[in-house]
């Protein structure tokens, strides 16, 4: 994982927060950008991007409570509200005085909402897909969670894949004995998520 993010020209580091520890990579010189990573995912979501944003910015993507290599803290609600407080409680821990904010999938919606409560520490704003923002059709994701069905907790292969094929547009070329291994650690989560 340190070799991914040293070819991206980003460092992993950590800092505590609420007294837990919080792990995140950063580097690059230039105003800062902030990126905040999706449900179920982590800072290295981010990772083409910080290949290219480093040339010009300080890049810091962070992982959320009980994400990637943050600790799980089991008083952290994962309401985009009370995720927009723990971003202010980062932001707090590494002296972040105004700088760009963006965000994919939950990390969209909490970058909405941390933006409303802190304009005058936000720069500019990017949004990636963010959850909370509701147009006026609903997603392809919406209707499915209307329908009771959440993609995103494969029970079998054939589940699997149609959660990879929603993701990434077409499947991956996995055999069905790591398809299964993937099910089988995503729902070892789920009661955390």
């Amino acid at each position: 994982q340190r070799v991914v993010f040293y070819k991206s020209g980003v460092a992993v580091k950590t800092i505590l927060v609420d007294n837990y520890r919080v792990e995140y990579v950063e580097g690059g010189t230039g105003d800062t950008i902030l990126l905040l990573h999706g449900f179920q995912s982590e800072k290295r979501t981010w990772t083409g991007y910080t290949k290219r944003l480093v040339k010009h910015y300080n890049v810091i993507a962070l992982d959320f409570p009980g994400h990637g290599g943050s600790e799980i803290n089991l008083e952290q609600k994962f309401d985009l509200y009370s995720l927009a407080a723990f971003v202010d409680r980062f932001v707090q821990a590494k002296g972040l005085q105004k700088f760009n904010l963006a965000g994919m999938s939950m990390g969209g919606g909490t970058a909405v909402i941390y933006t409303v409560e802190h304009p005058e520490k936000v720069n500019k704003l990017v949004l990636i897909n963010p959850l909370g923002v509701n147009p006026p059709i609903n997603s392809e994701l919406q209707e499915l969670l209307a329908q009771g069905r959440n993609l995103f907790f494969p029970k079998n292969v054939a589940e699997f894949d149609e959660l990879i094929i929603f993701l990434r547009g077409n499947p991956l070329p996995l055999n069905n004995h790591l398809k299964r291994y993937a099910v089988r650690k995503i729902n070892q989560g789920k009661a955390f998520y």
